[in-house]
């Protein structure tokens, strides 16, 4: 299991949890010497992530493998206007060629548009601007969507303690195996919710989710952290090939990284699996619903 940055937070004040508005310049250094002195290679972006191409592109990307999330028009399909806008996110941070894109709206764009998109960057891939083509997706009717004609190569999941809904019926494992996909996995902490202070959340929000409360219980009586069980619940995940690790400022994705390092421990997490969506889905929250304050 390899890890990838998740950059949202360079660019832009992410995560409902979140204390700072971005990482600092001087701390942004360090980060990317963390990377190069531990060999990680991956990196998570999107232009939708505020400034953060204007940020990253000071350092040298080019033995970077990065996966590049486009978003796609939902109204109009247009070829050129996909090549146009990768092309010039190459150019801007210095790059020839991607290793993967996904679609990062696949929820937004219906059955032909999606399908076209793909084949789309399919072209891309046989000229050689990028070596991957996939979908990121929220739940399975969206990946659904994609012509049985057209092969995809990479797909991105949201998988955390709470969120085991692609787990099912070892749904994902199977499309893994059937179609010979990569699978990587973003939102581990969701947003940072399973790492939350249990003082910091509303009393009716803690009422309505008492899986929140058994969560909060569990890790300590196993006396492991939230953040040393969230990351383990995905390593207990064998075909996962990259985990999406974000981060708060230095400290805490040197902290996330030695823990990935650690030896995987067999738990049973599969009692705190939750199926409502203004739970597990972002898109669904009230923040103000959810938090006390941050």
């Amino acid at each position: 299991m390899q890890i990838s940055l998740g950059t949202a937070k360079i660019g832009m004040n992410y995560g409902i949890t979140s204390r700072n508005k971005s990482i600092s310049n001087k701390d942004l250094s360090r980060v990317f010497s963390f990377l190069k002195k531990n060999k990680i290679k991956s990196l998570d972006i999107s232009p939708l992530y505020g400034n953060l191409f204007s940020r990253i592109k000071q350092f040298n990307l080019k033995n970077l493998k990065i996966t590049y999330k486009i978003y796609v028009d939902k109204k109009k399909f247009s070829k050129n206007k996909i090549y146009d806008q990768i092309a010039s996110d190459l150019s801007s941070l210095n790059l020839k060629k991607f290793e993967t894109i996904l679609i990062h709206n696949t929820h937004e764009v219906n059955k032909i548009k999606l399908n076209k998109t793909l084949s789309t960057l399919k072209q891309l891939k046989k000229i050689g601007l990028v070596k991957n083509v996939g979908v990121s997706i929220y739940e399975k009717k969206e990946y659904k969507k994609i012509s049985s004609k057209i092969k995809i190569d990479v797909i991105q999941v949201p998988l955390n303690v709470f969120d085991q809904r692609l787990l099912h019926n070892n749904w994902l494992f199977k499309e893994s195996k059937k179609r010979n996909i990569e699978i990587q996995v973003r939102s581990i902490f969701l947003q940072g919710i399973l790492l939350c202070n249990i003082k910091k959340f509303q009393k009716n929000f803690l009422i309505k989710y008492p899986v929140i409360k058994q969560w909060n219980e569990f890790c300590n009586n196993l006396s492991n952290s939230k953040l040393i069980n969230s990351i383990n619940f995905i390593k207990n995940q064998k075909y996962i090939k990259k985990i999406i690790i974000g981060f708060e400022d230095l400290n805490q994705l040197k902290e996330n990284y030695k823990i990935m390092k650690n030896i995987t421990k067999k738990v049973d997490y599969s009692n705190f699996s939750n199926k409502s969506l203004n739970l597990i889905d972002p898109r669904k929250w009230d923040n103000t619903k959810i938090l006390i304050h941050k």
